[in-house]
């Protein structure tokens, strides 16, 4: 990043509100970088957009849990902003889990939608769950897919993530966190 550029200049209510200010001041900066594949900003905003459009379709809304059952990817960065533009909550799946892990924490959280890898299926994720493919993810990110942005205004109180135990000890134990919180985050790492 260039000089003077950092930090993310504005002030914030939500993580969907930060990620339309970055695409805004980054345009085609590089956001994620994941060995050859590049996300921009903007492609990663555009892409959380299109995604997010077919998220409603599905019947996500305001407050539904998406389960993000994907690896450390740019596919996982765009679904977990398609769920903030929502206003829905992410929730990662950790695709190292065992069966038991997954149904504990998909019993917890009840997710309306999962993001999932067609590699991981059989890795113990209940089937009667609506899912997307990382594959349509992909998709809709390299054909450039567009779509209105989602209408959600939310606010800084509202839950934006859970993060979950491994349950090594127990079930699995889900902590929930608010914009606010997220937002501290990337203050206090420098980013806003």
């Amino acid at each position: 990043m260039p000089p003077g550029e950092w930090p993310l200049a504005g002030e914030f209510s939500t993580l969907a509100d930060a990620l339309a200010a970055a695409a805004e001041q980054f345009g085609d900066l590089d956001a994620y970088v994941d060995g050859d594949e590049r996300l921009s900003f903007a492609e990663w905003l555009r892409s959380a957009d299109a995604l997010a459009a077919e998220m409603a379709a599905s019947g996500v809304g305001v407050g539904d849990v998406v389960a993000l059952h994907l690896p450390a990817s740019i596919e996982y960065a765009i679904a977990c902003a398609a769920a903030f533009r929502l206003g829905a909550i992410a929730t990662g799946l950790n695709p190292r889990l065992g069966p038991r892990e997954l149904d504990a924490i998909c019993t917890q959280a009840q997710p309306a939608l999962v993001v999932r890898d067609p590699a991981l299926l059989g890795h113990g994720l209940p089937v009667a769950i609506p899912a997307i493919s990382a594959e349509r993810v992909t998709e809709l990110w390299k054909s450039r897919a567009t779509a209105a942005a989602p209408s959600y205004r939310g606010s800084a109180a509202d839950p934006v993530v859970i993060i979950w135990t491994s349950g090594t000890t127990g079930q699995p134990k889900g902590a929930w966190f608010d914009n606010a919180n997220q937002l501290a985050l990337a203050g206090a790492a420098g980013v806003i």
